[in-house]
């Protein structure tokens, strides 16, 4: 036993009566003691809602996203974006774009957000953990179809996940509305549903954001000359997310 133990074990717990000394050494141990559990609690509370907040972002945000300083759209040719996409860390990029376009869905129109990825959005962010549907699967384009994946926000707007097929117009970049045939000013498509919606819990997405393939001729005419914005995933967040997937996996068989 050291000695500084046997010293304080004598002090506190001695065979004497209780003394005035021992009685406050007591009370200062206790109040030491408290006060370390309840910052020790504080501290972990914390540190969960840190993991939420960035298990929520990383979600749908991959964890770096490159955007231009002026202007809307970046070109995917440019060679600082490439630099960036072979530099070292960096596991996989890809390549996405934002733009407002009208949903006509059962006759009403909604304003939404139309969100175009590549093949790899998957693997920058966990999107395949938000996804929520019965008979669906995260799916956006197969052969020359192309699907959307609706926030749960706007799946409730529409009435359900699994809304068949659902009109989509784009305006056409450049080109002034025609008030006498406002349908010439934009680009209408089709997206079939792949029977599953996002949740992600921030009403941002949720509300007013339809998934779909950077390929989808809406999301292609939603710019011009190939400009995109690019997001990065780090190499060890993809490794761990990787081995978490691969761990739900093995416990579903």
């Amino acid at each position: 036993m050291r000695v500084s133990l046997f010293i304080a074990r004598r002090y506190l717990f001695s065979l004497r009566s209780l003394g005035i000394s021992t009685v406050v050494s007591l009370i200062a141990v206790l109040g030491v003691t408290v006060t370390t559990a309840a910052l020790f609690c504080t501290l972990s509370v914390f540190n969960g809602f840190g993991d939420l907040v960035k298990s929520l972002y990383t979600a749908f945000d991959s964890e770096i996203k490159i955007t231009p300083k002026t202007g809307k759209y970046v070109s995917a040719a440019d060679p600082t974006l490439q630099k960036m996409k072979s530099a070292e860390g960096v596991a996989v990029a890809s390549e996405s774009i934002e733009d407002a376009a009208l949903i006509l869905f059962t006759g009403r129109p909604a304003v939404i957000t139309l969100k175009g990825v590549d093949g790899n959005f998957d693997r920058c962010t966990g999107i395949r953990n938000i996804l929520y549907g019965e008979n669906g699967r995260y799916l956006l384009r197969a052969g020359d179809v192309d699907y959307g994946i609706p926030g749960i926000g706007l799946a409730g707007m529409m009435g359900t996940v699994d809304y068949g097929t659902l009109e989509i117009c784009v305006p056409r970049r450049g080109e002034q509305v025609n008030l006498t045939n406002p349908a010439e000013s934009f680009n209408v498509g089709t997206l079939a549903s792949p029977g599953v919606c996002f949740d992600v819990n921030q009403k941002k997405y949720d509300d007013s954001y339809l998934l779909t393939s950077l390929c989808a001729g809406t999301a292609r005419a939603a710019r011009q000359h190939n400009p995109v914005g690019t997001e990065i995933g780090r190499r060890g967040r993809r490794c761990r997310r990787e081995e978490k997937i691969e761990r739900n996996r093995r416990r579903q068989v």
